[in-house]
């Protein structure tokens, strides 16, 4: 999961095609890297890398703030929502699901098709930022895919499916600017 960053100062075995601390050590400290495994620790419960155009310190823009773990909202409210905290679970599995190949990124305005399955006609898209929740009827295409129009306005936030009060899988998705 976290790789050479991490791998090779517990092993001590470096990897030849990696770069190690010795030639990065403005990231490293003590000869391990700052904060790349609680880092990378983000990616695993659904963290992506927030855009530059919402600016703030987070351990998920930049590793080497660490031992600040700092978040921002939109990064509390996804790992709030993450099936590793929630339980039983985070989603029905009777109901619909969201791939999480999805795009990372989509700009406002913009016409996105998301992918996963048991999609039905009727069935309502929440797409949530830390402020605020919209609900839309996307296109239906195939019970494999929707389309929509991105609102303009969204901060980075998540994706969710609804078919009536079954509710899919929360997948993570920075809203950004028309790009």
């Amino acid at each position: 999961m976290l790789g050479d960053w991490v791998l090779e100062p517990i092993s001590g075995v470096a990897e030849p095609a990696a770069i190690p601390c010795i030639f990065a050590t403005w990231q490293c400290q003590g000869g391990v890297p700052k904060g790349a495994a609680a880092h990378e620790l983000g990616h695993t419960f659904g963290l992506h890398h927030p855009p530059a155009e919402f600016p703030g310190q987070s351990l998920m823009r930049w590793h080497g703030d660490y031992p600040d773990t700092q978040l921002l909202a939109h990064e509390v409210m996804i790992l709030r929502e993450s099936p590793l905290f929630v339980g039983p679970s985070a989603f029905d599995q009777r109901g619909p699901w969201l791939d999480f190949e999805n795009a990372d990124f989509l700009a406002w305005g913009e016409v996105a098709t998301l992918s996963g399955h048991s999609f039905s006609p009727g069935d309502a898209l929440e797409l949530r930022d830390a402020r605020h929740s919209i609900f839309l009827t996307p296109d239906f295409l195939t019970p494999f895919s929707i389309t929509f129009h991105v609102p303009d306005g969204l901060d980075p936030g998540y994706a969710r499916v609804w078919h009536g009060r079954l509710q899919s899988n929360a997948v993570p998705i920075n809203f950004v600017p028309t790009l």
